[in-house]
This record gives C-alpha cells, structure tokens and sequence, in this order.
C-alpha cells in the first residue's frame, strides 16, 4: 500500500453488501453475529500513519469518540499497512460483551477447518441499528470490531478466499478493548445462539468459506437470518 493505496483504489471500495441467497444455501458457511453500529472501512496507509474511518459512501469520518480507537490501533498493528472492513458500535464496549463473547468464538489460527466471517450491507447494517441501539448504553466508548480484511502492506486480498482473509485477519493486531474481531465459527451453530442472544444479538451472517470479495455489491455468498428464538 505504501501511502498510495489510500488515496486512489480504496477511495473507490464501499463495503460489500449481502446477497439473496437464503442463509441455508450458502455453501461451506462460516457464521458469526451481527453487529450494531456503522459499518465503515478502516485504513492504515503506512508504517506511523493516522488510521483513516471511511464510511459507506467513501467519506472520510472524525471526531473525538474515534481518537482512542485510533491510538490502540496503533499500539496493536502488526503490520505496515492494512484495510479492513468492520463496525463502529458501542455493543463491543458492553461490559458482558469483553467476557462472553470472546469465550464463545475461537481464533482463526485456532481452527482453519472452523471459521466463520462476515458481516452486512450498508441498509442491514441501518436495520439491525435501529433495531438494537437501546441495548448499548450511549454512554459507553465507541469500538471498532474488524469483520474482513481487504488488503495488507502491498498486497490487495479481494480474490483471496474468506477463510485465508481470516486467517491474515487474526494475525493483524492484537485485540484491545476498543479495537476487536468478530466472533466466528462452524456449523453446527446452535451452542452459541443462546449465549449470543443473551448478549444482545438477533441476527447471523452466513458467509461461504471460499467467498471473494467484492467491494460496494451484493455478494451471494453472504446470507443474514434472524436468531431463533427458541
């Protein structure tokens, strides 16, 4: 990337959107929650460069809630330079959420036969916003949690199957309090929907496992389904 990729390609990139396809006839899934918040794309462009919040229309954002997430991102990179696809969400910063959730999904190094990623379109990420924002508390520091990784130092990663992206993912930065990744697994899911539920999610993500990605369009190897409620 090297202080360019910023500028130019990235410029043009909007999160992926969902597809059509029922969640059930998504191939080899890898499932996570859904998250409330912004869904946004954030880019390092350098080894000492400011990370850049862009939302889904390409708009650079600013402003003091996005201060401390930037300098633990900083603290916690492991590489050069990176772009990754992810939420702004005060859910990540709820007190159950530091404990439980990290519980109930393991790394992708932990399994790479077992993942699961994913994440929303932006007009599902307005619903699920809508539909959950009163369970955080508008107190709470805003978070960032990644759910896909674009690109690495000089290497653009659309054509790299999900599960390797996790797998680079995982291997970024370390996790802090404000800066995180999404929990992901294998089917079967149903051990983990009551704890998920418990914590304030209501919807899955089914991603293929050998999904590309393909920045700003719907992509139908990603399904969202409601959490049972029983």
């Amino acid at each position: 990337m090297t202080g360019r990729l910023m500028e130019t390609e990235v410029r043009a990139w909007r999160p992926q959107a969902f597809g059509r396809k029922r969640a059930r006839d998504v191939r080899d899934p890898i499932i996570e929650p859904l998250w409330s918040g912004e869904r946004i794309l954030l880019g390092v462009d350098g080894p000492g460069a400011e990370p850049e919040f862009l939302d889904v229309d390409g708009e650079a954002l600013e402003g003091p809630a996005l201060v401390p997430i930037a300098a633990e991102l900083r603290e916690a990179i492991r590489t050069s330079a990176l772009v990754l696809d992810g939420y702004l969400t005060r859910q990540a910063t709820m007190p159950d959420q530091a404990t439980d959730l990290r519980v109930t999904a393991p790394s992708a190094g932990e399994y790479m036969s077992q993942m699961l990623f994913g994440r929303r379109s932006a007009q599902a990420a307005a619903m699920a916003t809508s539909a959950r924002t009163t369970q955080a508390d508008p107190g709470l520091p805003v978070g960032f949690v990644a759910i896909d990784m674009l690109s690495i130092d000089d290497d653009v990663l659309l054509d790299v199957p999900l599960l390797e992206r996790k797998r680079l993912l995982d291997a970024a930065f370390e996790e802090r309090s404000l800066v995180r990744r999404t929990a992901f697994v294998r089917p079967p899911v149903d051990r983990w929907l009551i704890a998920w539920r418990g914590i304030g999610f209501r919807e899955l993500a089914y991603k293929g496992a050998n999904s590309r990605y393909v920045p700003g369009r719907p992509n139908d190897d990603w399904a969202a389904v409601m959490i049972p409620r029983d």
